[in-house]
């Protein structure tokens, strides 16, 4: 394991970091957006971002919830702050050129259409030749958006005191990360959790447990 006490999966890449490193160097901006954001809107944020707009159904919502509770409340921070140190690109706290992010970091509450909604999209054919045909707009998103925000306003606010009364994992959950991450994860000492929904076969992404943080997890290793 890192020496650091947070050594975070997030998304398509992992990245490194405690949670509070990134409070003293926010630009103005940022810091504005921080303190604008909320359980909810983060949430919902991490869900789409992670796992499309089925998130919630695929179960990744929920364990991903873990995941940000456990670490503030370890923290001693709020759910916000350390949603923010989490993913730090998604929020603005780390510089990034992936499109998706910035228009899933822009996501409101009330689900207005992000500034950098696209208005294209862009394929390359097997010629190698672009293909770029126009994107559907927001509008015939906005729905599915509306149902993610009121789901993440439902399990925001689950606490991690009770989380074995709505957690869908079978140990403590401490980090994620995708398919592209699993060789660190285990170089690391991440242990894999099984995460079943009831509502799909798996989530999107793979779920772990820190051994540092909860003995079970070298239960987990042992047998």
């Amino acid at each position: 394991m890192t020496k650091l006490d947070d050594m975070v999966l997030y998304g398509a890449a992992l990245t490194t970091g405690a949670a509070l490193m990134w409070n003293g160097c926010l630009s103005s901006n940022a810091q504005s957006q921080q303190r604008q954001l909320t359980p909810t809107v983060a949430l919902a944020r991490l869900c789409i971002s992670e796992a499309g707009w089925d998130c919630f159904a695929s179960g990744d919502g929920l364990a991903i919830h873990e995941v940000i509770s456990r670490g503030s409340e370890r923290q001693g921070i709020r759910y916000t702050s350390y949603a923010r140190a989490y993913a730090q690109r998604l929020f603005g706290a780390r510089p990034h050129d992936v499109p998706r992010l910035r228009w899933v970091g822009q996501i409101n509450e009330a689900c207005d259409e992000p500034a950098d909604w696209p208005t294209v999209i862009t394929s390359r054919r097997r010629d190698g030749t672009i293909q770029v045909s126009p994107h559907a707009p927001w509008s015939a998103y906005r729905a599915q958006c509306q149902q993610v925000m009121a789901t993440a306003a439902e399990i925001s606010g689950l606490s991690v005191e009770n989380v074995s009364e709505w957690s869908i994992c079978s140990q403590p959950v401490h980090d994620w990360g995708g398919h592209m991450d699993r060789a660190r994860a285990e170089r690391i000492g991440l242990v894999p959790v099984d995460c079943l929904p009831s509502t799909a076969e798996r989530t999107h992404n793979d779920f772990y447990c820190r051994p540092s943080l909860d003995v079970g997890c070298v239960e987990v290793v042992r047998d």
